[in-house]
């Protein structure tokens, strides 16, 4: 859920009613094989995270544009609180097109721009990631072939889509999804 453009107190109610929400649940998904981390550009329709749990998978975290990485870093409370607040916003949500590094070698910018991603897969115990892009994003475009080698260094199989927003290959897009489920149980 984000709130990004919610006065604070609707923000809140809206918030506190969703955790009272889930909380109450007495049942949850079943646990499946493929526990997968969904990473990717923006995605506000749910069919893609429906198809890939009725393929035989649980989406356990995603990395998406408007999703949890909103939400991996506080803001600071001390100190100059708008320069916190800036900090948090251009410093610290990892995307593509706000990435401000120097590193000192290839192995250390693939570091410091893909390790949070190994940290999410480890904390969540994934076994495999879909990369969604949606065409013409060019940022997470260019980005695909390194954070793809850098989740295979690490071990992690990935899929990655290229949609067009409509996701209208429903069909060949589960082939590809379940061939991909067979290769990650296969490997387990």
């Amino acid at each position: 859920m984000t709130v990004t453009a919610l006065p604070v107190d609707e923000s809140n109610d809206l918030l506190g009613q969703l955790i009272d929400e889930v909380k109450s649940r007495k049942d949850g998904p079943s646990k499946k094989k493929v526990r997968l981390l969904l990473y990717g550009s923006e995605i506000d329709d749910i069919a893609l995270i429906q198809l890939l749990e009725a393929s035989g998978a649980n989406v356990v975290i995603e990395d998406i544009c408007m999703g949890t990485k909103a939400y991996l870093h506080d803001i600071a409370l001390e100190g100059n609180l708008i320069a916190n607040l800036a900090e948090r916003y251009l410093g610290k949500i990892t995307c593509p097109r706000t990435f401000r590094f120097s590193p000192a070698s290839r192995e250390a910018e693939l570091a410091q721009r893909f390790g949070y991603i190994t940290s999410l897969a480890a904390d969540y115990r994934v076994n495999g990631a879909v990369l969604y892009i949606l065409m013409f994003c060019d940022c997470f475009e260019f980005d695909m072939p390194d954070v793809r080698d850098y989740l295979k260094a690490a071990g992690i199989s990935s899929l990655h889509i290229e949609d067009d927003y409509t996701l209208s290959g429903m069909n060949a897009l589960k082939t590809r999804i379940e061939a991909f489920f067979e290769i990650i149980q296969e490997g387990q």
